[in-house]
């Protein structure tokens, strides 16, 4: 096992995660679950053992992170982390049902929050149904697991399951958790590094000019490419401020994926491009844009050492597609196709170095350059062979959507395929959702079987009744577009930089310069357009809080990104230079966020007089 390395920098996509955490506390939107139904006699201290065999082989499910003094967020690997395993039996509710309030309540279970600096940051739970049928439920922060892992994990649970006889499985009773066995890790080499290396590994590349060639071509690549979508406007509804995740699924005819499937063959591209291809040329009809970004996930485990790892190494990938410049599908494969393969061979950048080397520019509640994803077709990892059962995967139902919209197409029943479109209905309507998934199952049938055609005459522009543009303030923005903020704040060219007119301000400008180390940084500019990025906000907001002896809500930093509108904020004067309203889905994500922290804090509490409570 190599040298175990605490308190090191996070790797670019756990910067991501954390920050997004500060920015939004009690979010779930990062949890990840993996659920197994179980059938035959299940050992629950057996299956306890095993997890906490493999929590000590992996530091990642050790980890918390945690800032220092500074607001730089650092990886802590403890020694030791006890993950209990809570029982829950519901053999007393009618067997009628059983499945739906056991898939209810999992489904709940999975979407309470996670402190990533308290942590553990995985959630064990047993669900018994029956005697001869149990959920094993995980539930994992995203900054610790990603879908790779789950392969990693279903082979050690594989490896370490071992019932025990008779009279000595531990089963819970009405305690609800099991108890700690003290048994060494045996049986599996460990790794042969450890994440940390490789979020070392990672910030050294970039620190030391390997990847400038790669981000040249990135800046060069996004110049001018749209950073947001288009979408049509979000009447607000009852729910729309509570719900976070809704989702379309649409089964896809067999030969319709034949059909994808050839055309592939036929262009020497994957049917992942076609059907790529495919979802950009129905969002670009739906929005009017004809030009779009969409990003797609690759593993990021290029070295064979990282194989055997849980941890997240996930990373996405924008791929650039112009609509307007194909005159067929053919034409329009053939352009993604390049595009793709450009931008894989360049994946080597992490997302987030992108991010900064582009600055787009930045609104609460979206994220930053790609609003939407496209996931390839995967086959989903296979259940483990676990002593005496039979394990079943259970997917459950999204409560959250981590973008505006994400399109998969993935293996489902009998060969067919499926297309699931999740959404965030704070910003996407649900109808409007639902007639893009239908537009797209329609739309791979009939370009797949003209694909030399023109696209004016197989897929129209517009279909009502999407035909009305939206609002001007959802015009996409481009790569060199500067926000709203800067526009009305910044001086004009060879103007006096303003002077602070206020403390505050004046204990601002000193952080921000000596933050983002520019003297000439003026109240009126706007954060990310002077150098600033996540950790220097991060900076800035700890220094802040150190020196005004108060806590302040990271999101402001965010909301308010001009020294002027911020001291405005902060003392309560609302004066002018403030930015433009925060989105709808911004305010509704902060004050949840906020209700959210409030009841995690009761929670914790309360969990604690429990967990100290006699039997």
């Amino acid at each position: 096992m190599p040298e175990l390395h605490a308190n090191t920098e996070l790797s670019f996509a756990q910067q991501k995660l954390w920050f997004l955490d500060r920015l939004h506390p009690g979010d779930s939107a990062y949890n990840f679950d993996v659920v197994l139904r179980l059938f035959g006699e299940v050992h629950a201290e057996a299956l306890r053992s095993a997890v906490q065999r493999i929590v000590e082989r992996h530091d990642t499910l050790r980890t918390t992170f945690v800032a220092n003094a500074e607001g730089v967020p650092l990886q802590h690997v403890s020694e030791i982390s006890f993950i209990p395993l809570e029982f829950i039996d519901l053999t007393s509710v009618p067997a009628g049902e059983r499945q739906t309030f056991a898939q209810a309540s999992v489904t709940e279970w999975a979407a309470l929050p996670f402190d990533l600096e308290k942590g553990p940051l995985l959630r064990l739970r047993l669900v018994r149904i029956t005697a001869e049928e149990h959920l094993l439920c995980f539930c994992f922060h995203h900054a610790v697991f990603d879908g790779w892992s789950t392969d990693v994990l279903f082979r050690e649970l594989e490896h370490y399951y071992e019932p025990r006889n008779p009279g000595e499985t531990g089963e819970t009773g009405e305690t609800g958790e099991t108890g700690e066995t003290g048994e060494a890790v045996t049986g599996l080499s460990g790794p042969a590094v450890r994440y940390t290396d490789h979020a070392r590994r990672q910030r050294l590349r970039l620190a030391d000019g390997r990847l400038d060639r790669h981000l040249d071509w990135w800046r060069e690549r996004l110049d001018g490419a749209p950073v947001s979508l288009c979408l049509p406007h979000r009447e607000a509804g009852e729910d729309s401020a509570t719900e976070r995740g809704a989702q379309v699924v649409l089964a896809l005819p067999r030969t319709t994926t034949a059909a994808v499937s050839a055309l592939a063959r036929s262009m020497s591209a994957t049917p992942f491009l076609v059907l790529l291809a495919g979802y950009a040329l129905v969002l670009a009809r739906h929005t009017g844009m004809s030009s779009l970004l969409v990003g797609t996930q690759v593993a990021g485990r290029p070295r064979h050492d990282l194989h055997d790892l849980i941890g997240l190494f996930v990373d996405t990938v924008p791929i650039r597609v112009d609509v307007g410049q194909a005159h067929s599908f053919t034409e329009l494969v053939a352009q993604v196709r390049e595009s793709a393969w450009d931008a894989f061979a360049h994946d080597q950048v992490p997302f987030e170095a992108i991010v900064e080397a582009v600055r787009p520019a930045r609104e609460v509640g979206s994220t930053p350059l790609v609003q939407t994803v496209f996931a390839a077709p995967a086959a989903p990892p296979a259940p483990p062979v676990l002593t005496g059962l039979v394990a079943e995967p259970v997917t459950l139902t999204p409560t959250t959507a981590k973008f505006a919209l994400g399109m998969a197409v993935d293996p489902g029943a009998d060969e067919g395929h499926q297309i699931s479109l999740t959404y965030d209905p704070r910003t996407v309507d649900p109808d409007w959702a639902r007639r893009l998934a239908e537009r797209y199952r329609d739309a791979l049938a009939t370009l797949t079987a003209a694909p030399g055609a023109a696209l004016a005459g197989t897929l129209p522009d517009r279909t009502a009744p999407d035909a009305a543009l939206p609002p001007a303030s959802a015009v996409p923005r481009t790569s060199d577009a500067v926000p709203p903020t800067a526009t009305t704040d910044s001086p004009a060219p060879h103007a006096v930089p303003p002077t602070p007119r206020l403390e505050l301000e004046d204990v601002l400008l000193g952080l921000w310069r000596d933050v983002l180390k520019n003297d000439r940084v003026t109240v009126r500019d706007n954060f990310f357009d002077v150098g600033g990025q996540s950790l220097a906000l991060a900076a800035v907001h700890a220094r802040l809080e150190r020196r005004l002896d108060r806590d302040l809500p990271m999101v402001a930093f965010y909301e308010h990104p001009t020294i002027t509108a911020l001291s405005a904020h902060l003392s309560g004067t609302g004066q002018s230079g403030s930015p433009s309203p925060v989105p709808r889905a911004g305010q509704d994500r902060v004050a949840r966020a906020r209700t959210i922290q409030r009841r995690r804090e009761a929670r914790t509490a309360a969990r604690s007089a429990h967990d100290t409570s006699p039997e």
